[in-house]
């Protein structure tokens, strides 16, 4: 059995699981994105919008806790993830076990369809930790990107809301494809979309039996996505702590054969602009001790840890939301969403309580120290939302 857990300490650049890798995969909900809020306080929330009162007994914990048994309950009831023709009426299931006698029958359709659009909203998604950075640098050593999710279109439209679709050359959904993960014709989808061998993809997820076991079998490279894994998964497999650790691994992968040979001089004066250092001339005399060409990716990642992305500022907002909110408890129950081109940063509220205390003592101070933080600059105006 082949394992590999990539650490700050140890990297596969003698391991050929990450070797000539011509495309990334992402599976999507639980790897780059999840529902925020949670889908339990999306049905209350619709709910308690046209219900009023009724809903008062509905609580969003106990749905969470309920939705997954519902969720499997629906997919072995339809035989896998649902076509797109066949969405609605799956998940139209799935709220009408969820929600049962709580949602009555002459409201049933209107709920349904502001918790059907919820989802597509990208407000109603949070990129996960690290996404932003993976992607970009992933793009910057030449990765073709794609996604695989066990989705429907509307994953599409919330990638687009979030800045996050540009990134990916195809995304595939099994609604649209009628063929869901683990099966190996998903895979094969993929990998003919984006017009490569299956062995040239390396499929990342969540999911040891949907997207890793899933990617092996179709012939593909898979890496599993689990921070918290206690155990080895079976057969060659890779593990990532964090989403972060992926592109480096692949880049010490790809150039282990080069790491000790000395640079040629076009090479050496890229290292050198990049690192801010004048250029070596032409016509004078070689260097006595030449860098090894390990020190090109140094020099790469050293310069592409200064770019930003669109998203940044917001990035930013939130890596730094308990300091700016300064209560442990205000910054769980609020989280920044948004920040538009006017600068209005809209930052979605738990619940009543925590929005009147934000917006009555918070506000001003908000709006002062989020404008401090580098790119953030431009932000005019915090709005407070339930």
């Amino acid at each position: 059995m082949k394992w590999l857990r990539l650490t700050q300490t140890l990297l596969p650049v003698k391991f050929p699981l990450l070797q000539n890798i011509r495309v990334v995969s992402f599976d999507l909900v639980g790897t780059l994105v999840v529902p925020s809020p949670s889908p339990g306080h999306v049905y209350a929330r619709c709910l308690r919008k046209h219900a009023g009162a009724l809903a008062d007994k509905v609580s969003p914990a106990a749905l969470d806790a309920h939705f997954p048994d519902v969720y499997k309950k629906q997919l072995r009831a339809a035989g896998g993830a649902p076509r797109e023709c066949a969405v609605r009426a799956f998940w139209e299931g799935v709220m009408r076990d969820l929600l049962g006698e709580a949602c009555p029958a002459s409201l049933f359709p209107v709920v349904f369809e502001d918790v059907f659009a919820a989802f597509a909203r990208g407000e109603n998604w949070k990129v996960c930790p690290g996404v932003w950075q993976t992607l970009q640098a992933l793009h910057f050593l030449g990765y073709r990107v794609a996604a695989l999710s066990n989705a429907d279109s509307r994953m599409r439209t919330a990638l687009e809301e979030l800045r996050l679709a540009p990134y990916f050359e195809k995304i595939l959904t099994s609604a649209e494809l009628g063929v869901s993960k683990p099966d190996a014709k998903a895979f094969h989808a993929l990998a003919s979309a984006m017009g490569v061998a299956a062995v040239d993809v390396l499929h990342v997820g969540d999911s040891l039996r949907e997207d890793v076991d899933g990617a092996r079998e179709a012939g593909m490279r898979g890496a599993w996505l689990a921070p918290d894994a206690h155990f080895r998964p079976v057969g060659s497999a890779i593990v990532l702590n964090r989403l972060e650790e992926l592109p480096d691994a692949l880049r010490r992968a790809d150039t282990a054969h080069l790491q000790n040979k000395p640079l040629e001089r076009e090479t050496r004066n890229l290292v050198a602009l990049l690192r801010g250092l004048p250029e070596e001339a032409p016509w004078g005399p070689r260097r006595r001790h030449e860098e090894p060409a390990r020190a090109v990716g140094a020099a790469i990642f050293a310069v592409a840890g200064k770019l930003r992305t669109e998203a940044r500022p917001l990035e930013i907002v939130r890596d730094h939301w308990l300091e700016v909110v300064g209560k442990p408890l205000l910054a769980e129950a609020s989280e920044p969403r948004k920040i538009s081109p006017t600068g209005l940063l809209s930052v979605w509220c738990s619940g009543a309580t925590v929005r009147e205390e934000l917006q009555r003592w918070h506000a001003g101070k908000v709006l002062e120290a989020v404008r401090k933080f580098p790119a953030c600059e431009n932000i005019q105006k915090v709005r407070f939302y339930l």
